[in-house]
């Protein structure tokens, strides 16, 4: 079964919260990013919380190229990570 992180918005950016609906793996490892559009998106997650999300398009066909984003803890969401910083 492949990791979901679920995203209340239909992209990434600071401060997002991303919530897993399955058990996040341990890095490095293939998952999925769900945004709240519905749209599914490949994605990996890498050693030190960084995640790798794939080009893709929003379901009103806005075009978000492939981004690598710094994780990190959100402490007011037990178990959600949040987008502290984009890296490229």
């Amino acid at each position: 079964m492949t990791a979901v992180l679920a995203v209340a918005a239909t992209h990434l950016y600071r401060g997002a919260a991303l919530r897993p609906l399955t058990r996040t793996p341990d890095p490095p490892a293939e998952i999925l990013v769900e945004f709240s559009d519905g749209v599914a998106v490949p994605a990996r997650l890498l050693p030190g919380l960084r995640l790798e999300v794939a080009a893709h398009v929003t379901a009103k066909g806005t075009r978000i190229p492939a981004k690598a984003w710094a994780l990190g803890t959100d402490p007011a969401r037990p178990g959600a990570l949040k987008a502290t910083a984009r890296l490229d």
